[in-house]
């Protein structure tokens, strides 16, 4: 449903090692943009990762069902999480407007 989100993962992991390498920061210009697109997709990113690990929970959940029903409720929890995180992500995946970084006047 997410598989596009994963290169922003890998961009992510990029953008964090790029970002830690102190030879970036003698061009100004380079740190800024690294770290304006860093900014950029954190959430998404973020967003992305708690959906995935709600989705693990779920699965964990349905196999400890069998031996134990109280995890139905537990279920029932985390899937109401994980379409709250769901819609956030969509939300976050809407294209932004590039001008809305800059003054209105």
């Amino acid at each position: 449903m997410f598989e596009h989100v994963e290169q922003l993962v890998s961009e992510h992991a990029e953008l964090e090692i790029a970002i830690a390498d102190p030879s970036v920061h003698s061009d100004q210009g380079r740190a800024r943009t690294l770290n304006r697109r860093y900014a950029e997709i954190t959430p998404t990113v973020r967003a992305f990762k708690e959906w995935k690990q709600l989705g693990e929970d779920i699965a964990a959940a349905q196999e400890f069902l069998a031996e134990d029903p109280s995890f139905r409720e537990e279920i029932v929890t985390i899937t109401a999480q994980r379409e709250e995180v769901e819609a956030r992500l969509r939300e976050l995946l809407i294209p932004r407007d590039p001008d809305d970084g800059r003054d209105v006047i």
